[in-house]
Formats: structure tokens, C-alpha cells, sequence
């Protein structure tokens, strides 16, 4: 696996397009070329890879729980006699074939993104103008005075100088202050959902369990969901009535095939999220496979083990009696900050804490200008464009949506336009 190496402030790596983290969104600007025919063109002109994590630790998507889309989606970007030809070909590609609109465990969906990557990695290390900076952290990307932008790590080091940049780093939980305040307030502690779901909390799990703590999730939609069917699982035996207790805010929804079947289920369901192109109801948001199970469960009176509080906050007495909180609430970016030349801070517009982007998937300043230097795809973005979104107000997201969508307008903004340092950005250095 080839890495741009001897890395120092004097000789940063200099190419055509950096993208900043090589998890499954990071894939989707070269799986978009490769989809085209374009692998060689975009290796050749350039394209440096910077990841936070050593080769060997690959993380994205390693959870212990069903997808909620079916599996044909995770492969939607990826031209089956293209690069990814021969891991389609293998045992791990043909069972997610196989699988076509069936649910897919996630830990299966990571090992095939892994070895993607793997090939990835193959891949550029035959073109000497591209690479793969591995165990370095993005904490900045500067926009230099001649429209380039530079990519900094912690110490302030420049790693790569480009013309453009993907931000395809993801997003984060964020713990909510609230949460934060009630759970110290009452000596308990405060977990997100992604430790629950990588197995991190198990041993301290049981003991709370087999001790008769009650234990508190936060959230309304699949993440949550998923969570309570991971609990069950792991440790169902040893719960009692009413130990596990979910606190929803918002409506809980459902993912329906139809109109039809949604209308089965409930005559007067609200089919506002409805996608036209393929007659699905909450394709995006709403809750599929065992975490859908486990709501219908509850609410049908077959599930004791669970109750679940709709439209309450949580308060100071359920947090003391649990001794443990596990927040299910979503995710934020974890973009790396923007500075200007002179290293000031860029504000950048947000969403809900997700970045806001352009139609053309570049991200906006907070007085609504494009940094049409800087792209973004992946968990932790928002595009107020997106059809799908226009029409329901529903935000798609899904590998489907960032590799089949996402990166291919951004492959055709970046391959497809001719690029100008001529003129620089007009927020940036007015006169």
C-alpha cells in the first residue's frame, strides 16, 4: 500500500484533488470516476488520500445490527466490471448480491468496504502523481491566496496542497449538554450509541443489568431502535420488566414498500414522505427490519422488557435510578475547521450541525458565498437542493445516495469544469 512519506512543512504532498478520510464516503469520489471509465484519468492528474487511521484500522460501518436499507444499495455506485470487479466476484461481494433488497448485517457491508479500500490502495500505488497519506489528522484546510487549499494537521504541518478538496470525513455523536449535565449531576454515565453498537460497553452493560439498573436510551429514530434490539440480544435473558426505557421526542416512523402497504397498516398514515421514483414511504427515515420489530413489539404489549416514553424529556430521577444514559440522537460533522490565508477562521454555514452545501456540493460560508474550492459528501452533510428532500422534506442519506449521487456530481463539478486560480475569493480578500 504506497504513502506519500517524508511529509514536512517545506514539501507538502502537491496534486490535483485531495479527499480528507477514506472511509465509505471517501471511496465515493474514485468509485464515481471508476463508474465512468475515468479511474485512469483521475489517478493521473492527481489524487492524494488522507486518512486519520493506520492501513490496517478500518472502523466505518462495524456494527453489530441489520442495515436499514437493503443491500442492492450499498453497491449502487460501484460498476461491477470495473475496478471492484473481482471483490464483487468473491464469496463477501456475492453475498451482498445475493441479498439484493434484504437487510444485511453491517459488519458484513464494513468487510467488503475494506477490502474495497484495500484495492483502492492497490490501485493508486501505480500512479506516482497519487497516493494515500495514512495515520495523519485534517484539523484544518487553509484556502490560499491563489484559490488552492492546503490541508494542516494539528502541529500546523502542511500534508498536501491542492487545487480542490473532498470533505469526506463524517460525522460524529455529539453528546447533547443537557443529557451531559443530567448525567453528571447524578454520578451516571453518558454513552453514544455507535459504543453500544461496536460492542464497546458490554462488560459494564451486564454488571448494570445483572445489578437491576434500569437502563435510559435517548432517540426516536433507527439508531435508538437499534440499539434497544442490540440489548435484547445480548442480554435479554438477564432483563427484567420495563428495564430497558426509551424516550422519544418526536414521531416514530416507519419504512413502507407502498402507499398501499403503509395504508394497510394504518388508513390514515401520513404518506408525505413519499419517494416518487421508487413508491417507498419513508425510504430514508424510516425504521426496517428488527429495529422495526422491536417497535412494534413494544407498542403491541409483546415486549415488557421495554417501555418507551413519547414527548417527555429526561429528567434528574430517571438518570440517578439508571446509572447509565445511552444517547441515540444522530450525528454532526466532524469537518476540520477553515481558515483563510492569513489563518482566520472561515465560518461556515450549518444545518442542524451538519454542513450546508451548495447544489454543487460545495460548502458555504455563513454569509451564503460558495468555497468553491471545498466539496463535501457523506454523513454530516446537508443539501437543501436534493430533490428528494424538496419534495418531502426528508434528508436522503445511505452509501447508495453518497457514491451513486454524491460523488458523481462531484466528480463531473471537479473533471468536468475548467478550474481558475485567476481570481480569488471575493469573501476572502475583498479590496
Amino acid at each position: 500500500m504506497k504513502e506519500h512519506r517524508g511529509l514536512s512543512a517545506d514539501k507538502p504532498v502537491e496534486c490535483h484533488t485531495q479527499v480528507i478520510g477514506l472511509g465509505v464516503a471517501g471511496l465515493g469520489l474514485a468509485m464515481a470516476a471508476d463508474k465512468q471509465g475515468r479511474l485512469d484519468e483521475l489517478l493521473n492528474k492527481g489524487l492524494t488520500f488522507i486518512d486519520k487511521r493506520a492501513p490496517d484500522q478500518w472502523h466505518s460501518l462495524q456494527y453489530d445490527i441489520a442495515s436499514n436499507s437493503g443491500a442492492a444499495d450499498f453497491l449502487e455506485g460501484i460498476r461491477r466490471d470495473g475496478m471492484a470487479a473481482e471483490l464483487l466476484a468473491s464469496p463477501l461481494g456475492e453475498k451482498i448480491l445475493a441479498s439484493q433488497d434484504g437487510l444485511i448485517n453491517l459488519q458484513v457491508v464494513a468487510s467488503f468496504f475494506e477490502q474495497l479500500a484495500r484495492q483502492l490502495a492497490d490501485e493508486v500505488s501505480g500512479y506516482s502523481q497519487s497516493g494515500i497519506i495514512h495515520g495523519q489528522t485534517v484539523s484544518e484546510l487553509r484556502l490560499e491566496k491563489d484559490g488552492s487549499v492546503s490541508s494542516l494537521n494539528p502541529a500546523r504541518q502542511v500534508l498536501a496542497r491542492s487545487r480542490q478538496a473532498v470533505i469526506a470525513s463524517g460525522g460524529q455523536e455529539q453528546l447533547l449538554q443537557p443529557l451531559q449535565q443530567l448525567a453528571d449531576q447524578a454520578e451516571a454515565e453518558l454513552w453514544c450509541s455507535e459504543a453500544i453498537l461496536r460492542g464497546a460497553k458490554n462488560t459494564v452493560l451486564g454488571e448494570r443489568i445483572a445489578a437491576g439498573k434500569r437502563i435510559v436510551v435517548v432517540g426516536g429514530a433507527h439508531s435508538a431502535f437499534s440499539v434497544l434490539d442490540y440489548l435484547l440480544r445480548y442480554f435479554g435473558d438477564a432483563l427484567g420488566e420495563q428495564q430497558l426505557m426509551l424516550f422519544v421526542r418526536g414521531p416514530v416512523r416507519l419504512y413502507h414498500r407502498s402507499v398501499d402497504d403503509c395504508r394497510q397498516l394504518s388508513p390514515l398514515a401520513d404518506v408525505s414522505r413519499l419517494d416518487r421514483a421508487s413508491g417507498e414511504v419513508n425510504r430514508y427515515s424510516g425504521l426496517r427490519g428488527d429495529a422495526r420489530q422491536v417497535y412494534m413489539d413494544v407498542i403491541a404489549g409483546r415486549e415488557p422488557r421495554v417501555s418507551i416514553v413519547t414527548g417527555d424529556d429526561v429528567t434528574a430521577e430517571h438518570v440517578a435510578e439508571s446509572g447509565c444514559v445511552i444517547q441515540a440522537t444522530g450525528y454532526r460533522s466532524r469537518s476540520p475547521v477553515i481558515t483563510d490565508a492569513g489563518g482566520n477562521i472561515v465560518s461556515v454555514a450549518h444545518h442542524h450541525g451538519n454542513l450546508k452545501l451548495t447544489d454543487t456540493f460545495n460548502l458555504q460560508a455563513a454569509e451564503g458565498e460558495p468555497l468553491t474550492a471545498l466539496y463535501a459528501l457523506g454523513l454530516g452533510c446537508f443539501n437543501a437542493t436534493e430533490p428528494h428532500f424538496m419534495a418531502t422534506g426528508e434528508v436522503p442519506v445511505g452509501v447508495n445516495i453518497y457514491h451513486a449521487q454524491d460523488a458523481q456530481r462531484i466528480f463531473r463539478a471537479i473533471y468536468d469544469a475548467p478550474f481558475s486560480h485567476q481570481r480569488p475569493p471575493s469573501y476572502q480578500y475583498a479590496t
